[in-house]
């Protein structure tokens, strides 16, 4: 690749020297140059060495504090209540009453208004009428008269009469009717349970760390194909018989 980069310049460089010869001089005008080396680049070979770099694994034991998650065991009691139930037969008499009528002979008293006539004699003063106020002069003669008044007097009188009374009379029945009672009796009953619970517990573990260190370089011999350029030095004279115009 380099040797091909190095003809393409030369070959600009003659190409530019040729088109230069070509134009007066004068102002505007390239300066001519001619080219000084004549060079040529040619492939060579040449031992040569690469390394590349290594790594070696370098360990060792470390002892940590580590915590650990075991199962434990624990136990609690726990009580529970467990009831029965049993029928028990009670002794129960029921007794209702029951009303007929019964006759009772007695006696109704009451009282009755009875009147009577009592008579009362009183006196009184009876008086002649006279004529004294009109001036005639008479007198006036009084006298007392026996004179009977009579009245009704009412009188309570008891009056007892037979009377048949029918009153309510309570006849008591009686009948056995046994109950049935429902009895319940519970009692605590005391059972020891286990379960499994996590525990924590501090310990130790072992652990083997590693790491890389760099270690001698890996070197092999490769042969190497390089571009090599050489050059000569042109040196311009005058040669005989060369036409005047080319100068």
């Amino acid at each position: 690749m380099c040797h091909s980069a190095l003809q393409l310049t030369l070959s600009f460089v003659i190409l530019g020297s040729v088109f230069g010869a070509g134009l007066a001089p004068g102002y505007g005008a390239p300066k001519h140059e001619y080219p000084k080396h004549n060079c040529t680049v040619a492939q060579v070979k040449e031992d040569a060495e690469t390394c590349t770099p290594t790594f070696t694994t370098v360990c060792e034991d470390v002892t940590v504090a580590v915590k650990r998650i075991v199962d434990k065991e624990q136990c609690y009691p726990v009580t529970r209540t467990v009831c029965s139930e049993s029928i028990e037969t009670i002794p129960n008499e029921i007794c209702v009453y029951t009303y007929g009528p019964k006759d009772i002979e007695t006696e109704a008293k009451t009282v009755s208004v009875v009147y009577t006539t009592p008579c009362v004699t009183q006196m009184v003063t009876v008086c002649d009428p006279g004529y004294q106020q009109y001036g005639y002069g008479h007198e006036v003669h009084c006298k007392e008269v026996a004179q009977e008044t009579c009245y009704n007097a009412p009188e309570l009188k008891d009056d007892i009469q037979p009377q048949t009374l029918v009153v309510p009379e309570p006849t008591k029945v009686c009948v056995d009717k046994p109950l049935e009672v429902v009895r319940v009796s519970c009692e605590d009953i005391i059972a020891e349970k286990c379960i499994t619970v996590p525990e924590v517990e501090e310990a130790e573990e072992t652990h083997e760390v590693c790491r890389t260190e760099i270690g001698a370089p890996d070197c092999n011999p490769v042969v190497l194909d390089l571009p090599k350029e050489r050059c000569i030095e042109i040196v311009y004279g005058y040669a005989h018989g060369y036409g005047a115009e080319h100068h």
